[in-house]
């Protein structure tokens, strides 16, 4: 496996670097936060400056990827658990940074490589971003950014069936992991719906590894069955 992982500062994508390499797997990374030890790595915000992106990835031998790119909470707000919590800008935060930025990584990856190569994608999507499955309501920013996200990687699935039938993508849900992205919210959860970031990145490296062509456009379980969007 050639794999690039993307937001590979963060807790899910520092294991997975970690993982790939124990593996024997060469790796590459992104991140916007910082250089990461013992990869080539380019520091960079998909958000800010895409093109960069494009440039970097047209000459790199990938062929798969995991878009690790996310946010739940920050310094100033949590989870909406009512209406009346809504704020539009905690929206926007959440859309860019949960779905603007995974959608520009793909677009970048259709004009910087070529359709003849076989690509593997996975977009780290969740659970609570599907409509079928949203039994208690809440967590509305994330919730809404989460299904955009989905949307946008069945929109992508179907064009790239058409112009890149080598290709494939997929919505990931990796479970509940012990990071700092989910640690306000784990107090009370069991021990066995708690994973830790290793335990969930070789699992997506399992989703990733076994990913075809028909399940592209499709919200993956971390144990690669297909989730209700």
């Amino acid at each position: 496996m050639k794999l690039l992982v993307v937001g590979a500062a963060g807790g899910i994508g520092s294991a997975l670097v970690n993982e790939a390499r124990s593996e024997g797997h060469q790796v590459y990374a992104i991140s916007s936060q910082r250089e990461i030890a013992g990869v080539e790595t380019l520091h960079a915000s998909l958000l800010q400056e895409p093109q960069s992106v494009g440039d970097w990835l047209s000459v790199r031998n990938i062929d798969t990827v995991i878009s690790c790119s996310g946010v739940l909470h920050n310094s100033q707000m949590e989870p909406e658990k009512r209406l009346g919590e809504f704020d539009a800008e905690y929206l926007a935060q959440n859309l860019a940074l949960n779905c603007t930025a995974h959608l520009y990584l793909l677009q970048q990856l259709e004009q910087a490589m070529s359709p003849q190569i076989k690509l593997k994608v996975l977009a780290l999507s969740a659970m609570v971003g599907s409509i079928n499955d949203n039994r208690i309501g809440g967590w509305y920013s994330y919730r809404m950014s989460k299904a955009a996200l989905n949307m946008g990687i069945k929109n992508v699935a179907i064009e790239w069936s058409r112009t890149r039938p080598n290709w494939s993508v997929a919505a990931a849900h990796p479970g509940t992991t012990d990071t700092a992205l989910s640690a306000p919210f784990t107090k009370r959860l069991p021990e066995d719906r708690l994973f830790s970031p290793e335990r969930s990145a070789r699992r997506l490296l399992a989703v990733a590894n076994a990913l075809k062509a028909a399940d592209s456009g499709r919200l993956l379980h971390w144990d690669g069955t297909a989730l209700a969007y």
